[in-house]
C-alpha cells in the first residue's frame, strides 16, 4: 500500500488528502489507519490499477512482477485479449453442488480438481 500511496496519480484518483498521505508515508500506524478504513477500500475499487501500472511500471517491480507483462497485455487489443483469457462452460442441472479448485493452464489444456456432492465425476463415473 505504501508504494501505491507514493504515486501522486493514485492518491489523486483515490481522493485522499495530501496531509493524510504524507502522515501515512512516515508513520506505520497512520498508514494502517488510512488503508484499513472501509472508505479507503471502497475508493480503491474505483481506481483503474491497469492505468496506474501502465503509467508507473515500477510498482510491479516492487511486488516481484516483470513490468514487461503489462506492456504485453496493453499491446493486445481487447478482443484478442478476451479470446485468449476467456474460459466458460456449461454444467448439467444436476451439478449444482460442483466445485472447481486448483484451476490451472497446462501444456495440454486447462486442468482443475473437481469436487461434488451427489454427482459422480472423474474415473468413477
Amino acid at each position: 500500500m505504501k508504494a501505491l500511496l507514493a504515486v501522486p496519480a493514485v492518491v489523486k484518483r483515490l481522493g485522499v488528502p495530501d496531509k493524510d498521505v504524507q502522515l501515512a508515508l512516515r508513520d506505520e500506524d497512520k498508514l494502517h489507519q488510512l488503508v484499513g478504513t472501509p472508505r479507503f477500500a471502497e475508493q480503491l475499487t474505483h481506481v483503474n490499477l491497469v492505468d496506474v501500472v501502465a503509467d508507473h511500471p515500477w510498482l510491479l517491480t516492487k511486488i516481484g512482477i516483470d513490468p514487461k507483462l503489462i506492456t504485453g497485455l496493453l499491446a493486445m487489443r481487447p478482443p484478442e485479449l478476451s479470446d485468449r483469457l476467456s474460459f466458460s462452460f456449461t454444467l448439467p442441472k444436476e451439478a449444482h453442488d460442483l466445485r472447481l479448485r486448483d484451476v490451472r493452464v497446462e501444456k495440454n489444456g486447462i486442468v482443475a480438481t473437481v469436487f461434488s456432492t451427489g454427482l459422480t465425476v472423474g474415473k468413477g463415473s
